[in-house]
């Protein structure tokens, strides 16, 4: 049976397993564990998420998905579900530069930063301290976007 659930220090080592050492090197996942979320199937791990918190807006740090489940919908069920727990933690702009799966994550929701979204203080400062501006900046709006990425949503 598949479980998505909040991380805790004990998945550290079941996240890390999910990828080779080399990709954890810059990322501190020992304070990032309270924003993560793990998908397991019995006690196997199959995919992982987490995000870095400044104030209202966070950055994605990591995402990913064991090799052998790709394109079977976890990888938009565990993004899906961080956004949730970002969303109820008062995260109100969700930004990443994550090159690599740039397209992944625009067929789930996100869109290029927006100039309205650029010209935010706080979101120039995260930028600037924490990302590469010269890449293109993917962003999901909270709560806005569930509005739009959820399939089954419909105005009644």
């Amino acid at each position: 049976m598949l479980t998505i659930k909040n991380a805790d220090k004990q998945d550290i080592f079941h996240i890390q397993s999910l990828s080779n050492s080399s990709f954890f090197e810059n990322i501190d996942i020992q304070n990032m564990i309270e924003n993560s979320m793990v998908a397991y199937e019995g006690s196997s791990p199959l995919a992982a998420a987490g995000y870095e918190a400044f104030g209202s807006v966070a950055i994605l740090r990591f995402l990913i998905v064991h090799r052998d489940h790709q394109r079977e919908y976890l990888g938009d069920g565990i993004v899906k579900a961080l956004l949730n727990l970002a969303d109820r933690r008062g995260i109100q702009l969700m930004l990443t530069d994550a090159l690599d799966c740039a397209g992944f994550l625009k067929k789930v929701g996100f869109e290029e930063l927006s100039e309205d979204q650029k010209g935010d203080i706080g979101v120039q400062q995260v930028i600037k301290n924490n990302l590469n501006p010269q890449h293109t900046l993917l962003a999901a709006k909270l709560p806005d976007f569930f509005l739009k990425a959820c399939r089954f949503n419909k105005q009644l």
